[in-house]
């Protein structure tokens, strides 16, 4: 038997000319047993999972001002989760699980002579209860703190656009009374070149050092030309690092296993992009990709009932993303999006790299106008992936429908609706090896005052 409920709102309220409020709350809970197959020797055993009842509670408020000189953004979020713990047939089925996740952050923005000042902040609030057999448990306890604090320069010529900053981040895992502190610096230029090919150089640069852990480095840099109107290619080098979070290193249940041993990860990526106009009609995004990956976190299972974080090998994959925009009609559209991995392995083990699968998309038909009145036809597809190194366990190739519409009753309300996984299929599984939610209805409604 499966219950579903999903529901939305939203209000935007203008307060004077510069400023307005945005509130919005959403709704969700199912619940079911799930029944689906796994691969073991190579063999489909049907399984059955049990305790995948989920009830999520989000609300939003955001206040936004901006006029000639300054912008200030400030929003409340707050998340509430309670359910069953998912995840095997075999781990604990009477492990719950109640998150509360609730943040305050604000960006200010103002130009103070010539030069452009922005201030980000972010404090959040994140706690984990836990409970078996009705034994409750505090598990997980942290708060985060981010300052950043950037400037730009506003007399440079445009070939020289840069804009400079510095953060600093804090965190405390209060259960076992461990701190985090950071210090970064970041940089940020754009160089626009004269020339009948339009060349741009665009390049980012993030460091942050932690107390007694790794000093990260994010770097992307950005080469594009624009030969024709209708043709824009780019080359780009992006390397991207994050240490563990305090969650994975210290929070520990009933089924996740806490791991303070776990090292930083890091991804290389490598990859040319082309967009082509080919038509007034249609647009085609194909790009390549070559990512080389270090130190991957990923789980695994320990001790028969329970998952560990651990770091994998060093990995590589080589792929590309392919998508298109076909508009024949003014009121229809055909659009999708795809990612094929052509090679992807760890080289120690020549095993494919955990949660990754050959082809991953979604693609859409959309009938109408989304300013009026629309519907869309969506599907959403992956092959089979391996949740493990040792690829005992899989997750099945899977495609689900879904059908969306909207009407805009006015300048003032919409309406929008949903029905997803519209053929309830229960064996589809997300990357962490649960399931998704079967047969779902949706309904939001839109207000704007303004």
């Amino acid at each position: 038997m499966y219950n579903t409920l999903r529901a939305a709102s939203s209000l935007n309220i203008p307060i004077d000319a510069y400023s307005s409020l945005f509130l919005a709350t959403s709704i969700d809970s199912y619940q079911g047993n799930f029944k689906y197959e796994d691969y073991q020797l190579n063999k489909p055993v049907a399984m059955s999972r049990k305790n995948n009842d989920q009830h999520i509670f989000k609300v939003i408020a955001r206040y936004n001002r901006e006029t000639a000189e300054e912008k200030l953004l400030a929003s409340f979020m707050s998340n509430i989760h309670e359910g069953g713990v998912e995840g095997y047939t075999y781990n604990p089925l009477s492990l719950r699980a109640f998150n509360i996740n609730t943040g305050v952050n604000s960006e200010f923005e103002k130009i103070i002579k010539d030069t452009r000042l922005k201030i980000t902040t972010s404090h959040v609030f994140f706690e984990q209860y836990t409970s078996q057999n009705l034994n409750k448990n505090s598990d997980f306890m942290q708060t985060s703190h981010d300052l950043i604090a950037k400037f730009q320069p506003l007399k440079f010529p445009s070939f020289l656009a840069m804009e400079f900053g510095q953060k600093i981040l804090f965190e405390r895992e209060y259960i076992n009374s461990i701190n985090r502190f950071g210090l970064g610096f970041l940089m940020e230029r754009n160089m626009q070149f004269f020339s009948p090919l339009n060349p741009n150089l665009h390049a980012k640069f993030d460091m942050t050092a932690y107390h007694n852990e790794d000093i990260l480095f994010n770097k992307q840099v950005s080469f594009s030309i624009e030969p024709t109107h209708f043709i824009n290619t780019s080359i780009n080098y992006i390397k991207i690092g994050r240490v563990p979070s305090l969650l994975e290193m210290y929070g520990n249940n009933a089924f996740f296993v806490a791991n303070k041993n776990l090292e930083s990860e890091s991804i290389y990526q490598i990859s040319l992009n082309n967009h082509v106009k080919a038509h007034k009609m249609i647009n085609i995004d194909a790009n390549l990709f070559f990512d080389i990956i270090k130190n991957s976190i990923v789980y695994q299972p320990y001790k028969a009932k329970q998952l560990i974080a651990i770091n994998s090998a060093k990995a590589k994959k080589i792929g590309a993303e392919i998508g298109f925009n076909f508009m024949p009609l003014s009121f229809m559209t055909l659009s999708t999006s795809n990612e094929i991995n052509f090679y992807n392995k760890v080289e120690k083990t020549h095993k494919p790299l955990p949660q990754s699968s050959f082809l991953k998309g979604i693609g859409k038909l959309i009938i109408g106008k989304e300013d009026f009145l629309s519907a869309t036809l969506q599907t959403r597809y992956q092959t089979q992936s391996f949740f493990y190194f040792e690829e005992r366990l899989r997750m099945k190739p899977y495609m689900l429908v879904d059908l969306l519409a909207s009407y805009k009753i006015n300048k003032n309300i919409s309406l929008s609706a949903s029905v997803e996984n519209i053929f309830n299929e229960k064996g589809a599984k997300n990357s962490l090896y649960m399931p998704i939610a079967p047969l779902s209805f949706f309904a939001q409604i839109n207000v704007n005052m303004f």
